[in-house]
């Protein structure tokens, strides 16, 4: 009994691209990843709007939600008048 002759190891199977590119993209988004992570935890550590925002709404994902909902229906000058805002909106001690 002859066996039926095997297809190529590549056909029909999507494999990524292990090019340059490839390689610097991945280290540009994790660069990027890093210093958005950075920004935060300086924010977290001197910003005192951010501050009592964050504990305010608890969690960062609440933070990031609301942002995004803002920032989708608003537009903004700065990071300044984001924080302005939110700080406004949920009636915050500003003293």
């Amino acid at each position: 009994m002859q066996r039926a002759p095997r297809p190529p190891r590549s056909a029909g199977v999507w494999r990524p691209s292990t090019s340059r590119g490839d390689q610097h993209l991945a280290s540009l988004l994790l660069s990027l990843n890093l210093l958005a992570f950075l920004f935060h935890t300086v924010l977290d550590l001197v910003d005192e709007q951010y501050q009592a925002i964050r504990q305010t709404l608890g969690t960062r994902r609440r933070f990031f939600q609301d942002l995004e909902a803002f920032l989708r229906y608003f537009q903004f000058g700065n990071w300044d008048e984001v924080l302005d805002f939110m700080f406004k909106g949920l009636e915050l001690d500003t003293g």
